[in-house]
């Protein structure tokens, strides 16, 4: 009979756990910034969106298949069992990338707030981009967070030299900055009707 060691494959799968889900928030940006919640039981949830409308959670099951080889297994080569741990990581960062934009697709269809660029990215589209965002601040500071846009890296690549000209038009300035104080004014008013919660 071989010998097993519950502890030392518990600590094994908890280290490789860890590996996947800090490669997945190293792949994409995005999934970093937002907030998680482990939920250890059911298999049904409900979440409220800015409107205070109650949404019923979709779940979906993403899955990635690896296997080690006998001579991997023999060897004990850590960096097969990273690279591995690191296939994973790719695979569920795509998968959950996916399912966020399209899930962001559809709530931005479903208000209408959607923009056709026709392929060119002009500075009034830029704009009312900017206008149409949710901007918050920094309480403390008074600092603008502003809204994450998440662009191709081809997409940045033709608009990159357009932004940095933008930023030397003083038409353009003057527009981001009315558009940060609207979006300032905004937030207040967001703030102060907060409710406290007991």
């Amino acid at each position: 009979m071989l010998p097993d060691y519950p502890n030392v494959k518990k600590k094994v799968h908890s280290l490789f756990l860890s590996c996947v889900k800090e490669g997945i928030l190293r792949r994409s940006l995005i999934l970093r910034q937002i907030p998680r919640t482990v939920q250890h039981e059911g298999s049904e949830g409900t979440y409220k969106d800015v409107a205070g409308r109650e949404n019923q959670i979709e779940y979906r099951e993403i899955a990635a298949a690896r296997s080690l080889t006998r001579d991997e297994m023999r060897q004990g080569n850590f960096q097969s069992i990273m690279s591995k741990c690191d296939e994973i990581a790719d695979t569920f960062a795509a998968e959950q990338s996916k399912i966020l934009y399209a899930a962001i697709g559809e709530a931005a269809e479903s208000v209408g707030n959607v923009f056709d660029t026709k392929g060119k990215l002009t500075k009034e589209v830029f704009l009312e981009m900017r206008r149409k965002m949710q901007w918050d601040f920094n309480p403390h500071t008074g600092e603008p967070q502003y809204p994450t846009m998440v662009l191709s890296p081809k997409v940045l690549e033709k608009i990159k030299h357009d932004l940095e000209s933008w930023e030397q038009d003083p038409k353009f300035v003057a527009a981001m900055s009315a558009i940060e104080q609207q979006k300032r004014l905004e937030w207040r008013d967001r703030e102060s009707c907060r409710r406290l919660v007991d």
